[in-house]
Formats: C-alpha cells, sequence, structure tokens
C-alpha cells in the first residue's frame, strides 16, 4: 500500500504522461519538446522519419500506460484517503491532487471517454467504476458521477448544491422568497448556463454506472456490493433512468433499460422486472410514438412497484429541475416522468413533535412528507414557464385526481396554500397560488374547491394580513 503522499505524488506525475485532462496541453507541449530534441539531432532525413514514427509510437504507449496506472490508483484510494480529504478540506473534494479530487479526476476521466481510442474509453470507465467501489459511502463523489451521467459538464456537476429541503416560504428568509417565488435576481442566479458534454461521453458514465449496481454473475462478493449501492442510491438513480428513457437516442434508451433491469433486481421487484423485459422491444423501436408511449406504461408500472421511494424520487426530480438550469426541453422531461409518482401521494395532517418548528412546519397542520411534496409541487411551479403551463395543470390534476378519489388531498393543499398566504406578504407568492387554484378548479372536485375557498375565506379566525395592492395581481406576474 501506498502513502497518501507517495500516491499522490504518482497520481500526478501520471497525469502529466497521460497528456488528459488538466495538464494535457502542458503534458503534450513537453513530450512534443522532448521527441524534437532527439529527432533534431539525426541528419538522414530518411532516419529522422523513421525515429520520429517510432517514439510517437512510444509515446502512445506512455500515455496509455499512464492512463491505466491512474486507473488503478482510483482503485487503492478507498475510505481513508476519503477521510484524509475531508480533513484537508479540499474544495472540490477528495486530496488536493489526489485521485479523488473530483475536478482533476473527471477532467481527465471525460477526456477519455470522448477518445475515438475504444480502449482508452474502457479505461475511463473502469476508473469511474473502482472509484465508486474504493469508497461506497461517499454520497458527493456518487451524486457527482450521477450529475455526469446526465450529460453536464464537470464544472456543472460538481458545483451543484442545491436540494428541495432548502425552499424556505416566510418573510425570515429572503433567500428562500427570492429562490421560490418570482425574484428575478434570484431566477438569475438558479437559471445557470450550463453547456452538456457529447452524447459518447454521457454514455461512458452511465454504462459506468450500469456495470456497478447491476448484479454480477462471476462474483458473489461483487454482487453484494452493488446491491448495497443500488439500495442506498436507487433514490438518485431511479430519476435518472427514467429521463434516459425519455430520450431521442437508442443506445441511451437501451443502455437506461439495462440499468434499471439491474435496480428492479436488487429491489426484488418482479413485477417491475416483468414490465421492463415486456416493454423493452417496444421502448428501443425507431417509431418516436411507439417508444414514448412503452416509456409512459413503464414508468407508471415503476411508480406502483417502487411506491415506497415516492417522496424521495419527486424531491431528486425536482432537484434536477434547478440543476438543469435554462434547458427547458430536458425540464419538460423531468416534470412528465414525476406525474406517475404523485399518483403515490396521499398528504396527511401533522402529528406534531418537539422537532417540528425547528423543520419549518407551519400551523396548516401538514406532516412533514406531505410539506416535502407541496414544496417541491411549488417550486416546479415556479420554476416553469408559459410552454409548460398544461405539464404543471397535469402534476397538480394528480395530486387530487383517482378512482377512489382525492378529497382529502384537495382540502390539504388548499390549507397549505392560505397558511403561506398568511404568514408571507408577497405579490409573486399569491399569483402562484391563484394559478395553482385555477388548475385545481379544472379537475373533477373543481365544485369542491370553490366550496373549501369559500368556507376558508368567511371564517372569522382566516382573516389574513393581505395589501390591498395584491387584489388586482395577475398570476402571470
Amino acid at each position: 500500500m501506498f502513502t497518501p503522499e507517495t500516491r499522490n505524488g504518482l497520481y500526478q506525475l501520471f497525469g502529466r504522461w497521460c497528456s488528459l485532462g488538466r495538464h494535457a496541453e502542458a503534458g503534450r507541449e513537453a513530450q512534443v519538446r522532448m521527441i524534437s530534441m532527439v529527432v533534431d539531432q539525426i541528419k538522414d532525413p530518411g532516419e529522422r522519419d523513421a525515429m520520429a514514427l517510432v517514439l510517437e509510437g512510444e509515446r502512445r504507449l506512455l500515455e496509455r500506460s499512464a492512463l491505466r496506472a491512474m486507473a488503478v490508483l482510483c482503485r487503492s484510494c478507498g475510505p481513508t484517503a476519503s477521510v484524509d480529504a475531508e480533513k484537508a478540506g479540499a474544495e472540490l473534494g477528495g486530496e488536493p491532487g489526489g485521485p479523488r479530487e473530483k475536478a482533476m479526476l473527471f477532467a481527465w476521466v471525460s477526456d477519455a471517454l470522448s477518445s475515438s481510442d475504444l480502449h482508452v474509453q474502457r479505461i475511463g470507465q473502469h476508473a469511474v467504476m473502482w472509484t465508486i467501489m474504493a469508497d461506497v459511502k461517499d454520497a458527493a463523489m456518487m451524486r457527482v458521477v450521477i450529475q455526469l451521467a446526465y450529460g453536464i459538464t464537470v464544472a456543472g456537476s460538481i458545483n451543484n448544491g442545491f436540494a428541495p429541503s432548502e425552499i424556505k416560504v416566510g418573510s425570515a428568509n429572503t433567500s428562500g422568497l427570492g429562490l421560490v417565488f418570482g425574484s428575478n435576481e434570484g431566477k438569475r442566479q438558479a437559471d445557470v448556463a450550463l453547456t452538456l458534454s457529447s452524447d459518447q461521453v454521457m454514455l461512458g458514465y452511465l454504462h459506468a454506472l450500469t456495470c456497478v449496481l447491476s448484479p454480477s454473475p462471476l462474483s458473489a462478493k461483487a454482487s453484494a456490493a452493488s446491491r448495497s449501492l443500488s439500495l442506498t442510491y436507487v433514490d438518485l438513480v431511479l430519476p435518472l433512468v427514467l429521463f434516459h428513457l425519455h430520450s431521442e437516442r437508442r443506445r441511451v434508451r437501451r443502455q437506461a433499460l439495462v440499468l434499471l433491469r439491474g435496480l428492479c433486481m436488487h429491489a426484488a421487484a418482479d413485477v417491475c422486472r416483468a414490465r421492463v423485459d415486456k416493454l423493452g422491444p417496444s421502448i428501443v423501436s425507431d417509431i418516436p410514438a411507439i417508444a414514448l408511449g412503452a416509456v409512459e406504461r413503464l414508468g407508471v408500472a415503476v411508480a406502483r412497484a417502487l411506491a415506497m421511494h415516492t417522496g424521495s424520487v419527486i424531491e431528486e426530480a425536482v432537484r434536477q429541475v434547478h440543476a438543469q438550469g435554462v434547458l427547458d426541453a430536458r425540464r419538460g422531461v423531468l416534470r412528465r416522468l414525476v406525474r406517475p409518482w404523485l399518483a403515490n401521494v396521499e398528504l396527511e395532517s401533522a402529528r406534531f413533535t418537539s422537532d417540528d418548528a425547528m423543520w419549518g412546519l407551519d400551523p396548516v397542520g401538514l406532516s412533514r412528507d406531505s410539506v416535502r411534496v407541496l414544496r417541491c409541487m411549488l417550486f416546479l411551479t415556479v420554476r416553469t414557464g408559459q410552454e409548460g403551463l398544461l405539464s404543471m395543470q397535469q402534476l397538480w390534476l394528480a395530486l387530487v385526481e383517482r378512482p377512489e378519489g382525492r378529497a382529502a388531498n384537495l382540502w390539504l393543499i388548499v390549507r397549505h396554500l392560505t397558511g403561506l398566504l398568511a404568514g408571507a406578504w408577497s405579490t409573486a407568492l399569491l399569483g402562484f397560488a391563484r394559478r395553482i387554484c385555477v388548475f385545481l378548479s379544472r379537475s373533477s372536485q373543481g365544485a369542491q374547491l370553490v366550496r373549501l375557498l369559500i368556507d376558508v375565506a368567511t371564517r372569522p379566525n382566516a382573516t389574513m394580513p393581505i395589501d390591498m395592492r395584491l387584489v388586482d395581481v395577475d398570476a402571470s406576474d
């Protein structure tokens, strides 16, 4: 075993030799200078050309060997190194310059995955797999890999730290109001102009995740490790899989199906796995209408089979809506994949405990999980423009429409909105609350909604401090 200092030194040395990542340009220039120094000493033109070819072959062999060595060092960098990195306080995660420093690691891995050399691509995939398996408890590393599998570049993946639980409502938290309720400055900060990696790089990360999370037929130990990882990160991976099933490219859909089948095997969801096998041929069809219809049916089946993950899947999908920045097409896909999961939501009244006040529960009487779901729905409503109003309406209707009825959900949604309005004087909040009520009025329970609103507005104890300036605010403001 290497000491941390030796391992980091070797890793940085190989990083300069491999000519990929952050040292790519400097390493390549140094190699070219060394080759030129040797070739310039040969007078005969024929010998000079022959020597140049030999040295170029040696240079490529050195690059590939350095890549293999870096991947192996990623494999040997386990939990102890992660603890050392945490103590070091590296800004980008991992020991500075070490195998677990995310910026350096994923810079050269992404370059390797974009290579036209299949062998180099496989080295990059193995580096990702070995890095994850070296410390399965490193959730930050796993989250970055998942972001890269969405096709977001390295910088956007590492700097993304938003969580739906950070959504706050109330005059005491202006940052939350700015992010959620219409502050233009907050929207500009949230809508980061992200760039996307190539399909080849994204598929490389997706393939690495598939290998890590799928059962291994060759090793029981590897299968046990992949099962543990799958059950730990299923809430993060499910939205990724469902997102890629909506892809226009068959290769991406096929890879997502393989990953979903592995997750279903680990989660003992036999019904879900059977649906994957049945709908798989249609999902990879060349005809878009057939593929999309099969994906929608599979999404419903997955939501029913894995209903215990509903709240976490919705939260992760909403977090990705924030992470995708101004990429409206991607946010539309994320809204579509959320809809089947909302059919599992049963909003509940709160049973208050001593720590509920610290968590931020309002006197609207909703349980913690119910408030989390409604916060996510509010965030989606705010971040949806005019082009996505129909899909947003379908999401709200999914909360109150069901064969067995959703009267309780409708009543608790109204209570939550009125509670927010009572605690926050916000023009934008009133506009979005009105928009949500318009959505809900188009459900089969529209008449009941009107009665609920009249009941809330006419109760003696329901007086709210609403500024008169809010009366004529349009919901589109």
